[in-house]
Formats: C-alpha cells, structure tokens, sequence
C-alpha cells in the first residue's frame, strides 16, 4: 500500500509513475511502464500529447528532459519576457525517454503553454545556464491535435509515439553581475583582469608609468571576461608593483550597470623555482672551486627564454598551412629575412616567396604562408633576430624540413546546399566520428561547398544557419 502524505485537489487527476520498480517475486523481471491512475473527480482526464526533445545545437535527443504544461488562463504570459517556468508550478508533467519522444497522458481538452526542461540535478527546478530549456510559442489544445502513431518499442521496452511536438532545447545564459573580481600579473610583461559577466564595457585603462600605446590588449575569450594585458616596455622599465587605473560599467546593489572607476596595483616579484635555484646553487660551487684553484672560470651560456612552438618536420596540409605559436606577443618581424626552399622531384632547388601572417583571432598565434606544391620537399629558415617579443627577446635560428599532403591518400568530399530563400547564408562544418571540429566554410549560400584532404574514418556534419 502507499500513503500520500499530502491534500489532493479535488476534480483532479493524477497518475503514479512506477517505471520499473515493481518486480516478480520470483526471478527479479521489471514490469516496465506501469502506471496508476486515479481522480479525484468523476472523470479521469484522458487526452494524450506526444513528442520530440532534442539538442538544439546538435540535434542529438536530450536525456533527462521534462516536459511542463501550465493551463494556458492559470499563467501570465509576457512576450519579452516569459518567467513561467520560475513563477509557476506546472500541472502536468511528462518524462522523455532516451530516445527523446514522451507521450504525456492525462491531461484536459483545454489549452496548454508547454516548455521543455533538461532536469540535470533532479531537483525539479529549471537553472538558467546548467538545465537545456525549449518552448513553443502559443498554446496547444490536445484535442485539437491531428492524430498519431503509437506502439511498444519491444527492444527497449517502453512506448513511443509519433512525434506531434518538436522542441528544439538550448542552455539560456545565466545572469551574471558585472564587477572586475580579480586582477592578477603572473610574469613582468603580462597582467590578467577578470570580469564577473561576459562583455565587460572598459572606457578607460591608464598605468602611471606606461603609455597607453604600450599596453596590449588581448582577450582570452570569446565574451571578452577575462582579458590579458601585455606590456611593450623594457623589463627594467616596468617597476615591481605598476599602478593605474580602469574606467567600466559595474553592476551595483540592484543590478543596474553604472560607470565606475576603480585603483590597479599589479604586483609581480621573480620567484626562483626549485630547479633554479638547485641550478644556481651548483654554479655558485663551480664558480668557488675555480676560484681556490686559482682558474679562471665563466658563466655558462644560458639558453636562449625565446619560446615558440613550431614542429621542425612533418608534413603540410597546405590549406592551412604552417603554424607557430608564441609565448609573448611580437613586436618586430623581419618577415624579409625568411627564406623557404623548394626541392622539387627533378633535385632541382629553388627560393620561393614565404610571408608570416598574424592569426586574426589569436595573438599569440601565426602563419608562415606560402604556395605549397605536392611532391615537393621545403626548408625553412628563420635567421637569429628575426623575432623579438615584448619582454625583449629574439629568437636563435630556426631551420625545419616539410613535406606537402599527398591529395592521393586524403578524401574530396562535396556538399550540395539548399538555402531557404536567396538570402540564407549557413556555416557548414565537418566533423570526425568523435564530434571534433575539423573542418568548417562560413557564407555558404545555395550551391556547392568542397573539403579537401579528409582523412579516412567517420565524419559528420553540423549545419548552422547563419542569422
């Protein structure tokens, strides 16, 4: 038996949903689905609403999603701003399965407001930024809906149906208040600010003892929160603790953004690590011993702190290139003094044009561009000094040895696009078996977009229309 520890409403009718606890006695089999169904009126209520939750980005189904229906006169509805799901409680709900259909039972021939919720922690409540939501505008009568299939899904065990509603679900961006919560300079040349919200609105940044021209300023993601400040000065130019000032939009007490003006200490100290100092410390007795036996004795050359990561050989896909990334900004390029040589399969050498190009959404990041020819060998050389970075470093000489992608062993794959209308642009992107992005073509229109050099394996694609 069961007990209902709280006061049902009368004319009401509500259903148990055993799912598969309830078992035989005498090997364990789960009866699967089961529900109990009562009123507390003289009519149960009987119209059924089938359906379809599914990622919005992905068109994946969304696991855990729960469907609500708020009576459509028992709640207001604002345009701009639908709080329904926070203001209400709902007086049905319904589960999707794996698959992402639900058939939600029991409910009146009245009009109904319905909204999607991906319930991640199981509490039962929609949080913005962590729980998927979709809706559907206006309301839906059951029994104004056309009719649908429904059977046993023998093979995973459940009923499923014929989808009348289709919700595409999306994670809505939290609130979040705009304050800098944190500054920070973890090397002499570089200081981090971090913002509570995305987009940060900054309408002043000054240092007492660096020209505001000799600040560089470079986002670290794509909302703008958290932004990194690199400084072009001489290391001993810039002082222990630099102090300064920024001028933005922070939200007060009741949420409302005001322009405020807040004092920066950034302070930085060189701190030895142990292998430093364990370094230092063996020189320190090489240098005493040399001394007491009357040697004379020199410092070792210390490598050169230049970083870059560029691999040295392999092979390149000359669509995309090469690519170097930096530890610091550059603030001189001799893009002149590189040299790139081509052997082609005659043995026959020869210089070709080859430029550095910065990466448009990335600081840190190049492109040693050139026309790359299959079947050729190349050698890249970056004399010493070519290079120098804001904290005043230039690189020693780099040397690296290419080949180009053989279009033999890759795959040409062509797309066919139909947009909606003249208009319609889309960002078709490729992807492996796993999901990762590998290729993508943004502006497509109707017609035919190419891919060159895929790999063998799975591949999928994502199509998003661009609005």
């Amino acid at each position: 038996s069961s007990t209902l520890r709280d006061t049902l409403r009368p004319n009401t009718t509500y259903a148990l949903n055993f799912g598969s606890a309830i078992c035989d006695n005498n090997e364990g089999n789960p009866l699967y689905s089961m529900r109990y169904v009562f009123s507390t009126g003289p009519e149960i209520d009987s119209m059924v609403f089938s359906g379809y939750t599914a990622d919005g980005y992905k068109s994946d189904s969304v696991s855990k999603s729960f469907i609500w229906f708020y009576p459509a006169d028992s709640v207001e509805y604002t345009p701009d701003y639908d709080s329904t799901v926070f203001k209400y409680r709902p007086s049905v709900i319904a589960r999707a399965e794996n698959n992402g259909i639900f058939i939600a039972q029991n409910l009146k021939p009245i009009p109904y407001r319905i909204y999607a919720v991906q319930d991640k922690n199981d509490n039962q409540l929609y949080e913005p930024g962590t729980d998927q939501v979709g809706f559907i505008e206006g309301t839906y009568n059951p029994a104004e809906m056309p009719d649908f299939a429904i059977w046993y899904d023998s093979l995973r065990r459940y009923v499923t149906a014929e989808p009348q509603l289709y919700f595409r679900m999306f994670t809505d961006v939290q609130f979040r208040r705009q304050v800098l919560s944190e500054s920070a300079r973890p090397l002499q040349h570089k200081a981090m600010l971090y913002f509570g919200a995305p987009r940060p609105r900054i309408t002043n940044l000054v240092f007492d003892s660096i020209p505001a021209e000799r600040v560089i300023v470079d986002p670290q993601t794509v909302g703008r929160d958290t932004i990194a400040l690199w400084f072009d000065m001489p290391s001993e130019s810039l002082p222990d603790t630099i102090k300064g000032k920024i001028t933005y939009f922070k939200h007060d007490t009741v949420n409302r953004l005001q322009e405020v003006t807040e004092e920066l200490k950034l302070a930085w100290r060189l701190v030895e690590t142990k292998e430093q100092e364990r370094e230092r410390e063996k020189l320190e007795r090489e240098r005493r011993k040399a001394e007491e036996a009357g040697e004379e004795w020199k410092e070792p050359e210390k490598p050169n702190p230049f970083a870059y990561k560029l691999p040295q050989s392999g092979e390149i896909n000359p669509e995309e290139h090469l690519t170097i990334d930096f530890d610091y900004p550059l603030t001189r390029l001799d893009s002149a003094s590189l040299r790139l040589v081509r052997t082609g399969a005659d043995s026959l050498s020869e210089e070709v044009p080859v430029r550095m190009v910065r990466d448009t959404g990335q600081l840190l990041r190049w492109h040693i561009r050139a026309a790359w020819e299959t079947g050729a060998q190349y050698q890249l050389t970056i004399p010493k000094g070519a290079m120098t970075d804001v904290a005043g470093l230039s690189n020693d000489s780099i040397v690296g040895s290419y080949t180009v992608y053989d279009p033999e062993k890759f795959a040409t794959v062509k797309v066919h696009v139909v947009g909606r209308n003249d208009g319609s642009k889309y960002i078709i992107q490729l992807l492996d078996g796993n999901g990762a992005l590998k290729q993508e073509r943004r502006d497509v229109t109707t017609g035919d977009v190419q891919f060159n050099y895929v790999p063998a394996g799975e591949i999928k694609f994502r199509v998003i229309e661009d609005r």
